[in-house]
């Protein structure tokens, strides 16, 4: 659903898509994150879940980033940043 959602921002590249894009980003990692408290602190299910939620955002980035700079020639106005592409140690997920 999101890399629907992406299609739409680079075609139509209006605040709301973008709110949408971010959203539905941030509703995706958090919810591994809830996914993640199922199984035992301990457990490779727990882990996996866990680094899949904190390699959401810098796999998305990298996907908009490269279809933003293929149609507008710059990152200027693009919803996420090449920071966002990065593994941030202690980065946070926001819980919405």
């Amino acid at each position: 659903m999101i890399e629907q959602i992406i299609d739409q921002v680079i075609q139509d590249p209006t605040e709301n898509n973008k709110e949408l894009f971010l959203t539905e980003l941030n509703k995706l990692e958090h919810s591994l994150l809830l996914e993640a408290e199922n199984y035992n602190n301990k457990s490779t299910e727990y882990f996996k879940t866990r680094t899949k939620a904190f390699s959401i955002r810098p796999q998305y980035a990298k996907m908009i980033l490269n279809k933003w700079v293929a149609k507008f020639k710059t990152t200027q106005g693009c919803p996420l940043k090449y920071e966002d592409t990065l593994n941030i140690p202690f980065r946070q997920i926001k819980k919405l």
